[in-house]
């Protein structure tokens, strides 16, 4: 078996289910827990869990910020890769968590998929922004992406509110890459 599959099984070990996109349960990708595309040489794949999984395992706690926008809670910040975790500080967010004003909603997650490093082999959806949405120990499912430069809403946030998110070019700190992010 090839380490793409093992982590997706070893994921389902620590309580995680599949990542899908549309009406397939496995589309996103991005995600250990969706499909990895075998090309070859590239069996042993290196990529991420998406951001609700991250969430859901506890990973990276240091780097979200999380907003409640239904109390008009706004972001303007830095959203990096995974892949410069290790590089970033307390200005850059690696996960922005965006919660629902009711319980049972799914929160939102999101991230910027750097096809770099640990995250190199990432599928599709690469070095865009990524919007998944999912609670712990359930589906998450990916609702939009992309390109630094672009913007994506959601148009029935709350009570008929919509989120907007726009999204800068790819800038640098050093040696991080992130994309500059206002949601509002």
């Amino acid at each position: 078996i090839v380490t793409h599959r093992r982590v997706h099984e070893i994921g389902h070990n620590y309580g995680l289910d599949h990542s899908g996109s549309g009406n397939d349960e496995y589309a996103d990708t991005t995600c250990y827990m969706g499909y990895t595309i075998d090309d070859g040489d590239r069996n042993n794949a290196k990529k991420c869990f998406n951001a609700a999984k991250m969430d859901e395992l506890g990973w990276y706690t240091d780097r979200v910020t999380t907003i409640r926008p239904y109390f008009n809670e706004e972001f303007t910040g830095k959203v990096i890769g995974v892949a410069d975790y290790g590089l970033s500080d307390s200005s850059h967010t690696l996960s922005l968590k965006i919660l629902n004003p009711i319980k049972s909603s799914d929160p939102f997650f999101l991230t910027y998929n750097r096809a770099k490093g640990i995250n190199e082999d990432t599928h599709t959806g690469r070095n865009q922004m990524r919007l998944v949405r999912g609670n712990a120990g359930e589906q998450s499912w990916l609702e939009e992406s992309a390109d630094p430069g672009e913007s994506i809403g959601i148009d029935n946030y709350y009570n008929g509110r919509a989120l907007q998110f726009t999204f800068g070019s790819v800038a640098q700190d050093g040696s991080v890459d992130y994309v500059p992010v206002t949601v509002a």
